[in-house]
């Protein structure tokens, strides 16, 4: 099991990664599996996308529940979200797998990175692509916080709740809270504390100082990209 299928297994997530191989490109998206889905996204190739499109296809297409812009992601390739906007696709269409919470593509995308499952440069690229295209920054999610407990999180608290998990990556988690703050994310929201008491995200991130499996010093960017945006204890 890989740390992106454990994570997911611990948030109450299905995995939203598949491998490359062999497709048909002539054949609806929603008709093929998610690894030939991938692996023509990872062709990235503008050219065969908008003849694929204009084939027909719904605004909310999605993949075994997998919206299409997070195949862009893990292709590392923000042209093709430009590619699905300008066709009309709907990039704030929701990943739902079956047997798994229901996430924007911001959250499997934001999740993915800070994971180390996608290119963290891409990847963000990406994530400031849907955003400057309209999605919802403060889209909510409902997913196991790790403990047990159904928690409702915005794509900057699931960036920050994976991390907590201590499989996430320091450097990529840090550059997915930039682009979110960045953009705009509020730094102020509240999230569970390992004490089960509620709290301010920074506090939490305080916490992950102590975390048993983080290193503190890789912690202390990331509180200070939210006292830097103006997160409050």
């Amino acid at each position: 099991m890989n740390r992106f299928h454990a994570v997911c297994a611990a948030l109450g997530l299905a995995a939203l990664s598949a491998l490359a191989v062999g497709c048909n490109d002539n054949i609806a998206f929603a008709s093929q599996s998610e690894e030939e889905v991938s692996a023509f996204f990872n062709q990235k190739d503008e050219a065969a996308l908008r003849a694929r499109l204009n084939e027909g296809f719904s605004p909310n297409e999605t993949v075994n529940g997998i919206a299409l812009p997070v195949f862009c992601a893990g292709a590392g390739w923000p042209e093709g979200i430009t590619v699905l906007k300008s066709a009309g696709y709907d990039l704030n269409t929701p990943c739902a797998l079956p047997g798994s919470p229901v996430l924007s593509p911001l959250h499997a995308i934001c999740s993915g990175i800070a994971l180390g499952q996608m290119n963290v440069e891409k990847g963000v690229q990406c994530l400031r692509v849907l955003i400057d295209n309209g999605v919802n920054k403060e889209a909510i999610a409902t997913v196991d916080d790790g403990s047990g407990t159904s928690v409702s999180v915005t794509p900057l608290q699931m960036t920050l709740l994976v991390y907590g998990s201590g499989m996430a990556d320091a450097d990529a988690t840090l550059a997915v809270v930039k682009a979110l703050l960045d953009a705009g994310a509020n730094p102020n929201r509240q999230i569970n504390l390992p004490n089960g008491q509620r709290g301010t995200l920074l506090e939490f991130v305080n916490t992950l100082r102590y975390h048993p499996f983080l290193d503190s010093d890789e912690v202390l960017p990331i509180r200070d990209a939210l006292l830097a945006a103006g997160a409050k204890e």
